[in-house]
């Protein structure tokens, strides 16, 4: 809407495609800031960048777009005086709450196409060159992969299957919209505008 205030969106990279396609389609008053998708990788690091920019940006309405990635999330958003979307991780974003749990109660381990594209340097980030561990590990955790393709993916579906070879693991693949991330970033819109605006009654003494 024409004039309304704007907020600044911090998150994660792993969906900036659909974030970047959504703010536009739906003319959100967002700006945005996308952080390293391998960040996934290094928890400590991703604490303390995320942290960082919402220090730089302390000034402005925040909107933090991760899920539960860190056990200090809370906390980090907590302290930026920012609004989470709700939601435990990007996967649940996409898949909606009830899918994303049946998935996980399978054993799936999900791949969108950022994560496919950065795989080899988290993996590294992760496991460093030792890719016995990390196939033991990956065996060991889950039962599959699961590539997400969202209308706004690529075509790295080879990429997938080579990392499928590579972990030993069978690779699914499953197509959906982009209707449960829109209805999960537009709720915690209207929750920033919310407690933007009772801030607003408040000082007006109203």
């Amino acid at each position: 809407m024409e004039g309304e205030a704007r907020y600044l969106l911090v998150g994660c990279g792993v969906l900036e495609k659909e974030m970047t396609y959504l703010i536009k389609k739906n003319k959100w008053p967002l700006d945005s800031i996308f952080l390293d998708a391998t960040l996934h990788a290094d928890i400590d690091k991703l604490a303390e960048t995320l942290s960082n920019v919402l220090n730089e940006h302390a000034k402005e309405d925040l909107i933090v777009f991760y899920g539960e990635c860190h056990p200090c999330m809370e906390e980090i958003t907590r302290k930026a005086n920012a609004v989470r979307v709700d939601a435990q991780n990007c996967m649940e974003m996409i898949l909606g709450r009830e899918r994303f749990r049946m998935e996980v109660e399978q054993r799936a381990f999900f791949l969108l196409e950022a994560l496919i594209l950065c795989w080899d340097d988290a993996i590294k980030m992760a496991f460093g060159e030792n890719l016995r561990i990390a196939r033991e590990i990956f065996q060991s955790e889950q039962d599959y992969f699961l590539y997400i393709k969202t209308p706004c993916s690529g075509d790295v579906m080879l990429r997938a299957e080579v990392i499928s070879r590579c972990l030993g693991l069978p690779l699914r693949s499953m197509e959906v919209s982009l209707d449960q991330l829109e209805a999960a970033v537009s709720d915690a819109i209207a929750k920033k505008r919310g407690e933007r605006n009772d801030g607003r009654r408040g000082k007006n003494g109203r």
